[in-house]
Formats: C-alpha cells, sequence, structure tokens
C-alpha cells in the first residue's frame, strides 16, 4: 500500500489502536507534547462506544461553535454506526483513556457539516488515484455551546499559501494521534503502539506535491494515526489540516489538506 487515510477504521480497531501504547512518546511524530498548551485551539475529536469515549481523531476551533476536521473523521461507511450524540471534541491537552465523560475540556457536538459536493464513502486508502476529484477532505463540527475562554485560530484565507515560497517556509503540525509504531505498523495485527495521549506538536516543512492535486501540501514526517483533522500552523495563521501518511509506521511524508481550496472557502463561508 502507498497510502493510509487516517481514519477511524472501525471500533474495534479504534480501540486497539488507543490502548497499545507501551512507551511514552508524543502524538505528532517527532514532536513535543504542548505541557504549555500553546496550542488550545486543537482539539481531539472523541467518539462514545458502549458508554466510554475515545479518541480518534483531532480538530481545530476556528469560531466560538466551529471546529474544522478531516470529513473522513465524521462521515463515510466507516461512521455510519456512529450518531452525532456520540461524537465531542475535548479540549484537554492531556486526555485520559477512555475518557473521563464529564470532562470539562469536553464539548458535544450538534451538527456534523459536509459540503454536499462531496462522496465521503470515496475515501479508501492505498493509491494515489483516490484522491482525486470529488474528494475534498474537510468537514466541519458545529457545537452544542459556544466555547469561552478559547481563543479559535485565525484561518490563512484566500490566496495565503500561494503567496509563500513553500520551499523555505515551515509550519507547525499539531495533533493527538500516535507517536509511531515500536513494533509492526497499522497493518500488522500485533503492533505496538507509542502514544502518550498528549497534544504534541513538530515543526515541519512542504516537499515537492508529487503526483497528488494541489489541494494537498505535502509535508515532511510528521502525521500519523489520530493526527487525522489536526492543524497545520504558519506564523499563528491554520492553513490545512492532516489527512494521510504515506507509511503505515508513520514514517514516510504526509499530505495535508490545503483550507485556501474553492471548496474549503465555500464551506467556510456558508458556516463562519
Amino acid at each position: 500500500m502507498r497510502g493510509f487515510r487516517l481514519r477511524v477504521v472501525s471500533v474495534a480497531l479504534t480501540i486497539v489502536l488507543l490502548s497499545a501504547a507501551t512507551a511514552p512518546g508524543a502524538a505528532v511524530v517527532g514532536s513535543q507534547p504542548d505541557t504549555a498548551n500553546q496550542y488550545p485551539s486543537v482539539g481531539s475529536i472523541q467518539y462514545r462506544f458502549e458508554g466510554m469515549w475515545f479518541p480518534g481523531c483531532s480538530g481545530t476551533l476556528i469560531a466560538a461553535d466551529l471546529v474544522v476536521t478531516a470529513a473522513h473523521c465524521v462521515a463515510g461507511s466507516a461512521l455510519d454506526t456512529i450518531a452525532v450524540g456520540d461524537v465531542r471534541v475535548n479540549f484537554n491537552p492531556q486526555l485520559s483513556v477512555p475518557a473521563d465523560p464529564s470532562d470539562p475540556f469536553a464539548y458535544a457536538v450538534a451538527e456534523v457539516i459536509v459540503h454536499p459536493a462531496l462522496s465521503p464513502t470515496g475515501a479508501v486508502a492505498g493509491s494515489k488515484m483516490l484522491l482525486a476529484e470529488p474528494w475534498d477532505d474537510v468537514a466541519l463540527l458545529r457545537l452544542a455551546d459556544d466555547i469561552v475562554g478559547i481563543m479559535p485560530s485565525p484561518l490563512g484565507g484566500t490566496g495565503y499559501l500561494a503567496g509563500l515560497d513553500l520551499r523555505t517556509e515551515r509550519f507547525t503540525a499539531v495533533g493527538y494521534g500516535i507517536e509511531g509504531f515500536a513494533t509492526g505498523s497499522a497493518a500488522s495485527p500485533v503492533g505496538s503502539i507509542i502514544q502518550d495521549f498528549y497534544r504534541s506538536h513538530a515543526e515541519v516543512r512542504a516537499l515537492g506535491h508529487d503526483a497528488f492535486p494541489d489541494r494537498y501540501l505535502k509535508i515532511s514526517v510528521a502525521n500519523c494515526f489520530g493526527d487525522s483533522g489536526g492543524a497545520l500552523f504558519h506564523d499563528g495563521y491554520l492553513v490545512a489540516i492532516t489527512i494521510w501518511t504515506n507509511s503505515a509506521r508513520c514514517e514516510g511524508p504526509g499530505l495535508d489538506y490545503r483550507l485556501d481550496t474553492t471548496i474549503a472557502l465555500e464551506l467556510l463561508a456558508d458556516n463562519l
């Protein structure tokens, strides 16, 4: 396989991925845990299974009641059986697993918003051809209540990335995903995962586009499972979200979905 969509594949796999940690580590590959709470707007997308909450993806607050994340985290066949009431966003910089059901950093999701032109059921791993239109991996979560005390992240907006020399710029990736694999990989039934459940961050650089469409920004090693929907910042502006790793061990470059695409801008403009 050449690519792995960073998604919640099933209830069973999610719980295995989140419970198999064997050593301390940070959530973004090669990163530092956000112990100083530098990125409070980045939260963990959590799912309720059999009365318990488990983290699965990441997302970023962009308005008092609105979180942007990856569409494959909240739509498509893998999540057909999960109700909106079983999804929440937790902004605690360090998670407990299973999560405290009354965690004060956790906020209920009232609505999942996906662009009507998208086809989330088409998002599967394994081939660059599957990243062709109409797949644009972005969605919004409308929270049940406004968040007080967390400043939403500003968006880069139209043309932001086009105005940068991507060969020289540095970005910051932020998410709650796993650090990597001590043994095995995402394709291994006995892989050992390194995870500490911290929100974590790392400096990354942009790479060439390769064969992927321009709506994706190819970055150096950082993305891993659970980082999906997480933030890519430039000078404090949210410019893209994590969606893909090219390695089952999270040892290859990844793809982030640009928030200055037509689809993303339309979705944001209609809901902000």
